[in-house]
């Protein structure tokens, strides 16, 4: 069977449809999408993959695909197919993501980033449900629990709030007091640490 390089190649491989598709003849035993032997990438691939070859001169990067735009599912005309990524994909096809996977991706996509500071402190402000905190900021419940308890964003900020510095406190004792404390001091003889500089200095007993 001669190889096929390009579109009129993969025509002739399929049944045309009035309404332009193309229909797949090769082998269908897999089940899966019909893929074929393509010499420029050497490698069996998808109509999908053709089709970026051809438009593009190279493979769909991570991420992208290349689907449909008919109603027809495997249609292997390139002329019917868009580039797009999974979501396009599966709206492409009519498909919809289950509510497991919309949180399972959210949690995968989360990051300290995604909320603004004024974010954050609304959600730790608001009463409602870890549930409706989830859903209003398209996170999971997990990282809503870790955001409102403060294992996440340690400091979360307003807006038009000012942040100002602690002031360091200053040392009860000068450094060179110290040693006038432990010159009386006979060989062998220790003075506690506190004890004796709070003694010494007027501080707290």
């Amino acid at each position: 069977m001669a190889a096929i390089l390009t579109p009129e190649d993969l025509r002739a491989r399929c049944k045309v449809l009035a309404c332009g598709c193309w229909l797949w003849r090769g082998d269908k035993s897999t089940g899966a999408a019909p893929a074929f032997r393509f010499p420029p990438l050497s490698s069996n691939v998808s109509a999908g993959i053709a089709a970026c070859w051809w438009a593009l001169g190279r493979r769909p990067l991570p991420g992208e695909a290349w689907h449909v735009t008919c109603s027809t599912r495997r249609c292997m005309n390139p002329a019917h197919r868009t580039q797009g990524d999974r979501a396009s994909q599966m709206l492409a096809a009519g498909l919809k993501r289950s509510d497991q996977t919309r949180l399972r991706m959210a949690a995968g996509r989360r990051t300290v980033g995604k909320l603004t500071d004024a974010d954050v402190a609304e959600l730790r402000a608001c009463g409602d449900t870890l549930k409706v905190i989830a859903a209003r900021y398209g996170i999971s419940v997990g990282y809503a629990c870790e955001l409102r308890s403060g294992k996440r964003r340690a400091v979360a900020l307003a807006r038009d709030v000012v942040v100002t510095k602690k002031p360091r406190r200053r040392g009860r004792y000068e450094v060179e007091q110290v040693p006038a404390l432990f010159s009386a001091l006979r060989p062998g003889e220790y003075l506690p640490g506190e004890t004796a500089l709070s003694m010494a200095y007027g501080g707290a007993r």
